[in-house]
């Protein structure tokens, strides 16, 4: 993007303020120096996305792979907390058993 910076006419202005002919010129172009120097151009622009897109797509696949993780995870602790329960139930009823008198 390029901004329309007249430095002739700043340097009139200032000038006409009261700025010696130096100081004008002098100011009127580092003026325009610093408002041209840090603006971002198109091409700037459509790096930046391009860039943005590629991290988006990253961090994407890395949630898919944690989610998969994630899933994994919590079907392994509920079979184990099934087996677990199993063997308590399994238990628990091997000593009622035992505890009953027998004939």
């Amino acid at each position: 993007m390029t901004v329309a910076f007249d430095t002739l006419k700043l340097a009139r202005r200032l000038e006409a303020a009261g700025f010696s002919t130096k100081q004008a010129q002098d100011t009127s172009e580092a003026l325009a120096e610093a408002l041209t120097a840090n603006l971002a151009t198109q091409g700037d622009v459509q790096t930046l996305r391009a860039e943005i897109r590629e991290i988006e797509l990253r961090l994407r696949a890395e949630m898919a792979s944690l989610r998969a993780g994630l899933i994994r995870w919590v079907v392994g602790v509920g079979i184990a907390a099934v087996i677990a329960t199993g063997g308590m139930i399994i238990t628990l009823g091997t000593a009622i058993l035992r505890a009953l008198p027998h004939p």
